[in-house]
């Protein structure tokens, strides 16, 4: 027969206890020691919290939400510093500490009234030169310069200074335009106006203006010229003359080029009718070897007049000879020089020339 004991080996039939009312009945022992009873507190303690911290989580942050919205942001406001406490004299003399006089510094009022001051100065200065017309001369007194000193310290002023030196200048070209004075007499002419106001002004719109009529004014000119047929005559009216003044103007532009290709044409239908009439050097300004040379300061490659001048000297040569065979040693000598005048080097005549002298 099993006992009690042997139903559990937890159980057992307690007969020594001493309760009336617990002996001869079967008890367990309590599985839950002290520290597991307080290791369970613990935990429904803790489960408690976070049940509840999670079910009012909700209203926490938007009460949060509302207070951060409502407070103004510290770290944007800007600090303002504390005065410096001031020390009475007494206070610094019993600190021991030494006083520092007070140093003024010039005002923006002082500096606006000497820089007044000096623009006053300088547009009355500029004002006086203007009316003796000493506008970009002598040196050291002169409109111009006044400017470049004005202009640092009074842009609109200098600008106004400047205007009227330009303005002065332009109407000079304009007058100069309207008497025919295009590119001479030198530094009197519309061309050197031109030139003046771009030294001062480099991007001047109304000088590019009056450099554009001078150009077109030659250009109308030559066109009338060359329908005349005046290539190197009446002398200040011809082709080979606006030409000159062209190429002193605006040498590479292509219309100019062209102008003078239809200048070397007659230039030297001219010089062979010299060659058959024999003027090689002679008369002056109307002579082969002058009109050879014309043609060569256009174009100094052109063959036909480097061709031209070797004929010239060849002449001279052959004439150096004649004159050598008939006994006529200085008229010999002297056809030698003229044809050496032409050709320093050439060796024919050198060799002539010393044939000649020994005899």
């Amino acid at each position: 027969m099993r006992t009690s004991s042997d139903l559990h080996p937890d159980r057992r039939q307690i007969n020594w206890v001493h309760d009336p009312q617990l002996k001869g009945k079967i008890v367990f022992d309590s599985p839950f020691t002290p520290f597991k009873k307080g290791l369970i507190i613990v935990l429904f303690i803790s489960v408690l919290i976070a049940t509840t911290a999670w079910y009012f989580s909700p209203q926490i942050t938007a009460m949060m939400n509302e207070n951060s919205t409502a407070m103004p942001m510290v770290e944007n406001t800007p600090i303002t510093p504390l005065p410096a406490p001031k020390l009475s004299i007494a206070a610094v003399a019993h600190n021991n500490s030494p006083i520092i006089p007070a140093t003024t510094t010039p005002t923006v009022d002082n500096d606006d009234a000497q820089r007044q001051a000096m623009t006053k100065k300088l547009v009355a200065r500029a004002e006086t030169q203007l009316e003796k017309l000493r506008l970009t001369s002598p040196d050291g007194d002169n409109a111009y310069e006044t400017y470049q000193e004005l202009l640092p310290i009074a842009p609109e002023e200098a600008q106004i200074i400047l205007d009227k030196v330009i303005d002065w200048y332009i109407n000079k070209g304009n007058a100069y335009l309207k008497d025919g004075r295009l590119t001479d007499p030198e530094e009197k002419n519309a061309y050197a106006i031109y030139q003046k106001v771009i030294e001062i002004e480099p991007h001047n719109e109304r000088a590019k203006t009056l450099l554009t009529i001078i150009l077109d004014t030659l250009y109308h000119r030559a066109e009338e010229q060359q329908s005349q047929n005046n290539i190197t005559e009446p002398a200040g009216n011809n082709l080979y003359e606006t030409y000159q003044q062209l190429k002193i103007i605006n040498l590479t532009d292509p219309k100019t080029q062209e102008l003078g290709k239809k200048i070397v044409t007659p230039l030297l239908e001219k010089a062979d009718k010299q060659m058959i009439q024999q003027k090689y050097t002679t008369p002056e300004d109307d002579n082969a070897l002058f009109t050879y040379q014309e043609v060569l300061a256009l174009f100094p490659d052109n063959q036909t007049a480097i061709a031209g001048l070797n004929k010239i000297v060849e002449q001279y040569y052959t004439f150096a000879l004649r004159n050598q065979k008939k006994g006529s040693t200085e008229s010999a000598l002297e056809m030698i020089e003229k044809g050496l005048q032409i050709d320093a080097d050439n060796e024919k005549l050198l060799e002539l020339k010393v044939s000649v002298s020994q005899n």
